[in-house]
């Protein structure tokens, strides 16, 4: 698991000449520390011998999930010298991150990559149907890529 895990951390790294790679990279890893988080409170509440192996990888994920955090706002601050650039690439960030992180944590579920959770509390999270959260992401990228050029 941790070599795993340290594979996705160097490859986001690595390859985080885009922000939306550096994004994507965040987002894989964001997915994965989800998952484990909620693994590790669920096997602590009934008491679960795997709980220190959940706790574990959660732990380490999240140390990671930060390391790439910070990964994409350099990425940001690096490619972009405007702040009409800078807010673009985190409203693109956050599009990537909620495509990529729920559709993560949906499969290690073993749902559907766009699964849509019936019981979820979060009133935006009822509008996250696969069409919304593509059309917002396609809408980020046509700013950022057609009309922030012309401006």
């Amino acid at each position: 698991m941790k070599i795993f895990i340290l594979i996705l951390f160097f490859s986001s790294y690595l390859y985080s000449q885009q922000v939306e790679l550096s994004a994507a990279g965040y987002s894989i890893i964001s997915g994965f520390t989800q998952y484990f988080q909620i693994k590790d409170r669920n096997a602590f509440k009934i008491g679960d011998p795997r709980e220190k192996e959940y706790s574990e990888a959660w732990h380490s994920l999240q140390t990671l999930e930060a390391l790439s955090l910070i990964n994409v706002g350099y990425q940001i601050g690096d490619n972009n010298k405007n702040f009409s650039g800078i807010a673009t690439d985190v409203i693109l960030t956050g599009a990537i991150r909620w495509i990529v992180r729920d559709g993560v944590y949906q499969t290690l579920l073993t749902n559907s990559f766009f699964n849509q959770s019936s019981e979820t509390t979060a009133h935006f999270e009822k509008f996250g149907t696969p069409l919304m959260k593509f059309s917002f992401l396609i809408a980020v990228l046509i700013f950022k890529y057609f009309i922030l050029d012309e401006l």
